[in-house]
């Protein structure tokens, strides 16, 4: 669907061990050198199969189909003309956190409210609903806060960046993000981006973006963080 769309979808292989994505230095690799694991497996049907498959769906190309709509566009900066006026905390925009990006960058974030602020929020789930079921996945999505809240939670405005492939447990998810952390960083320096709700004489602006947080449950949390996270029980008093 979004190959249609004309906005690129990759199909990058991983080391089953969850070391290394084969790209960069190690696209041609057949394996890793530390663990050893081979790059391919032979599946049922006798064909040569990768062991893991990390789907990417580039979010670049989203955001400047967002800007080429301007009923879209329009709305980028709905989050600066609808902030709290009495100290209450009624859109995430009125958020400490939103604060302090818009106080320690003033010039992408505070100056230009169309640069793009971004929530990332990550679980595994079993694709198939069997609990028993030995595959897993780990759904990867990107929660665009530009716009008003009751459209940024629309399925139509969530935007799935990565499947993360999980038969046991993952091990290293930084591994897996690394290509989301690449455009990340990209838009932190800046592209160049085609507004077109603006007049013709400053369509074209310097886009820049940031993701404020993550989002998720506490063994999530673990995940995402790399680091062990205990379950918690809280319990409620009266």
């Amino acid at each position: 669907m979004l190959v249609k769309f004309g906005i690129e979808y990759k199909q990058i292989h991983a080391c089953k061990n969850d070391f290394i994505l084969y790209r960069h230095e190690y696209k041609d690799n057949e394996e890793f050198p530390v663990c050893e694991e081979k790059r391919y497996r032979m599946d049922v049907q006798c064909s040569i199969v990768p062991n893991k498959v990390l789907r990417h769906m580039p979010i670049i190309p989203r955001l400047q189909r967002m800007f080429h709509c301007k009923s879209l566009a329009q709305l980028m900066d709905c989050h600066a003309k609808n902030r709290s006026k009495d100290g209450f905390m009624q859109i995430p925009m009125d958020s400490k956190a939103m604060k302090h990006i818009e106080e320690k960058w003033p010039r992408k974030f505070k100056d230009e409210p169309h640069n793009i602020r971004l929530g990332l929020a990550m679980d595994g789930v079993f694709p198939f609903s069997f609990l028993s079921s030995n595959y897993s996945v780990w759904p990867i999505g990107l929660i665009v806060y530009n716009i008003p809240p009751w459209m940024s939670v629309r399925k139509e405005h969530l935007m799935l960046t990565l499947i993360v492939p999980r038969k046991h447990q993952v091990k290293k998810m930084d591994v897996y993000i690394a290509p989301f952390i690449d455009e990340m960083e990209l838009l932190w320096k800046g592209i160049r981006m085609y507004d077109i709700s603006r007049p013709p004489s400053n369509r074209p602006f310097m886009f820049y973006g940031i993701l404020c947080w993550t989002i998720h449950d506490f063994p999530g949390l673990g995940v995402c963080s790399g680091q062990r996270s205990n379950n918690l029980h809280i319990r409620s008093t009266s």
